[in-house]
């Protein structure tokens, strides 16, 4: 079964009533089954992802709201973006994406970890590698940009396992327990968090001691 090939695959399909269209990198290659005949797979190539929680003195932090198509609604996210190619490092892509959807630029990244469990993005499996920055108010103005409709800082507060997270116009709480495979959240409101990021967020506060 010789045959492989790279290719961009545009696929449409019909959700909550309207037509999405997806272009993506795709591996096209040739397996051979149990049978002994050849059958061809393929599967989609994602590029990672970085992501920044930018934290204040008081324990603030700035989280942004995007469209998402193929939900067809806006998510509370933190900012996060996938990298630019397999020669950007995390890092590099980190302080642009924080730079593209809120202003923010000449922070300090502190690693928080890797992120791959599987679901943690509804588009397929990837990696997400996480900072944060302690951030100067006074030198701080978020402004939305990019894909981001708005940014703004936003407390938490942790009160046991229960966390919540307030801004001006968006309340959002959950419950989190830890696990022998990661930290598993249950919302307790109809508005939630983008992908992992409330677990991102418990790491965070585990880190700088917010309560």
């Amino acid at each position: 079964c010789p045959f492989r090939q790279l290719i961009s695959r545009r696929r449409t399909e019909r959700i909550r009533g309207r037509d999405q269209h997806f272009t993506a990198l795709c591996f096209i290659f040739a397996g051979q089954l149990p049978d002994g005949s050849c059958e061809n797979f393929d599967f989609i190539k994602h590029k990672g992802a970085a992501a920044v929680i930018p934290v204040l003195d008081d324990g603030r932090i700035i989280m942004v709201r995007q469209y998402r198509n193929a939900i067809d609604s806006y998510t509370l996210e933190i900012p996060a973006g996938g990298l630019n190619g397999a020669d950007e490092p995390t890092k590099v892509a980190a302080h642009r994406e924080l730079e593209e959807e809120t202003g923010l630029t000449d922070v300090n990244l502190i690693l928080l970890g890797a992120f791959s469990k599987p679901g943690r993005d509804p588009r397929g499996w990837n990696v997400c590698v996480a900072y944060t920055a302690a951030v100067d108010i006074d030198k701080c103005v978020p402004k939305a940009g990019d894909d981001a409709a708005d940014a703004e800082w936003f407390r938490l507060k942790k009160e046991g396992t229960l966390v919540t997270v307030t801004g001006e116009e968006a309340e959002i709480v959950f419950d989190f327990s830890r696990t022998d495979e990661g930290i598993k959240i249950d919302f307790k409101t109809s508005d939630i968090l983008g992908f992992d990021h409330a677990e991102l967020l418990v790491r965070a506060m585990d880190l700088y001691g917010i309560q």
